[in-house]
């Protein structure tokens, strides 16, 4: 059956909802330096801008819980409702951190309020990942890396999102404003967009797969209960991709861009923009990678897994060198690893789990392995930064991300040599989520 027009629909849908999304979680990266001065005033540049991230990372943390959660109410009672209240926790979390009075007015009491609210945007984030990857996969069940990685693109398009609206900021106001109120503006734009995105999501309709699994009464009592007795292997190799790719992407298209600004104030501005412009090509490669990555298979993983390693410490070395033209080409052109390692992940990941527990087998792996790789890359390469003198020494993260995917790749393998006949819909040929009906 060929893919139709309503399936695209769909899935340019659910792009843009994870669009809007992922600008209100990272937007708080990308404010950093702002922040760090309001809620952590008494610290240094640095150690503040480390508490900062720190922060980010706390983030990332509290995303498994929300998979957990969102991805119970998913698999038992239907993907349409989880995954339109996730955007609607996001954008009051995010609204009220642009409201939130600094240190100078609530002392101790704001860093702690902002941490709160920086865990209520994790456990959002957290149940949107899982949700998007299970809507997706279940549109285009036999295209499902390409399919996976629309939501990657919309990820990174909302990521592009956050540095032209920071950029634009600096540009119509000084830095001074930019810490009083210009940070502010930033959250409340993401708020705003949330709730458009959660409009957008009240129409959404179940998918086939799991009106499927529902007729077939094959909804899990406990869905996380399930997962962990019967797919601790997928669960592992989920994480490991997903960790390739998010020490990756964070650190090439977050870490790095507000680095270099650091390094080369006088630039920032346009460093600002070159980064928009590095994600918004990472995102429409991530599609062509995708694509191919299902005709290809393992091979994309392993020609990406290879090159990260293989490239990692001298592109560094050569980004971070200076900030004359050959350096801001190579910072663009790294988003063709980007897109690739994001693809070549990808394909491993939507191999993992079936239609009966997708929601949460997908969001639980996704959201661990990204807390351990992308929610504490900017906090790891900081400190990395800091402690040696070389300007390559970061780049041993990506290093790390290379091996972390010839390991998911290896268990993969292993999986699927031993894989029993297949039962419910792992299998593109057998899962119904090809199409769409109007949920009851």
């Amino acid at each position: 059956m060929k893919t139709n027009a309503s399936q695209y629909r769909m899935l340019l849908v659910c792009t843009i909802g994870c669009a809007l999304e992922t600008y209100d979680f990272m937007i708080y990266a990308l404010m950093a330096p702002y922040t760090s001065a309001i809620f952590f005033p008494n610290e240094s540049d640095v150690s503040g801008l480390l508490l900062t991230f720190a922060t980010f990372g706390i983030g990332y943390l509290s995303r498994p819980f929300g998979a957990a959660l969102f991805g119970h109410i998913g698999d038992r009672h239907g993907r349409k409702k989880p995954f339109s209240v996730t955007i609607l926790l996001m954008a009051a979390s995010t609204a009220f951190i642009g409201l939130l009075p600094g240190y100078s007015t609530l002392g101790a009491a704001a860093p702690l309020l902002l941490l709160g609210l920086r865990l209520l945007q994790g456990v959002s984030m957290g149940g949107e990942v899982g949700g998007a990857l299970t809507y997706t996969q279940e549109i285009l069940p036999t295209r499902k890396a390409f399919a996976s990685c629309t939501v990657v693109c919309g990820m990174i398009f909302g990521l592009a999102l956050g540095h032209l609206i920071h950029a634009l900021l600096k540009a119509l106001m000084s830095p001074e404003t930019m810490v009083e109120m210009g940070w502010r503006i930033a959250f409340m734009i993401g708020g705003g967009l949330g709730i458009i995105g959660y409009l957008i999501r009240t129409h959404f309709r179940e998918t086939a797969g799991f009106l499927a699994i529902q007729k077939n009464k094959s909804v899990h009592a406990v869905p996380l209960m399930h997962l962990i007795a019967n797919h601790p292997k997928a669960v592992v190799t989920g994480m490991l991709s997903t960790m390739a790719h998010g020490f990756t992407s964070i650190y090439l298209l977050v870490f790095l861009p507000i680095w270099l600004g650091r390094q080369f104030p006088t630039n920032d501005e346009f460093i600002t923009l070159l980064s928009s412009a590095t994600c918004v090509v990472a995102a429409l490669l991530s599609l062509f990678f995708g694509f191919m990555a299902d005709k290809w298979c393992g091979r994309l993983s392993f020609m990406s897994y290879l090159a990260i390693i293989c490239i990692s410490l001298p592109m560094t070395q050569f980004i971070l060198s200076d900030m004359s033209r050959l350096p801001q080409l190579a910072l663009v052109a790294s988003s063709i690893l980007v897109a690739m390692m994001c693809a070549g992940s990808m394909w491993i990941f939507s191999q993992q789990f079936t239609t009966d527990i997708r929601y949460t087998g997908s969001g639980v792996s996704y959201n661990i392995g990204f807390a351990l790789s992308g929610g504490m890359t900017p906090l790891l390469a900081t400190y990395i930064a800091e402690k040696t003198a070389t300007n390559y020494g970061t780049g041993y993260v990506l290093v790390f991300a290379g091996l972390c995917g010839f390991i998911a790749m290896i268990f993969n393998h292993q999986q699927n040599c031993r894989k029993p006949p297949e039962q419910g819909f792992q299998s593109g040929k057998d899962d119904p989520g090809r199409q769409h009906v109007q949920s009851q």
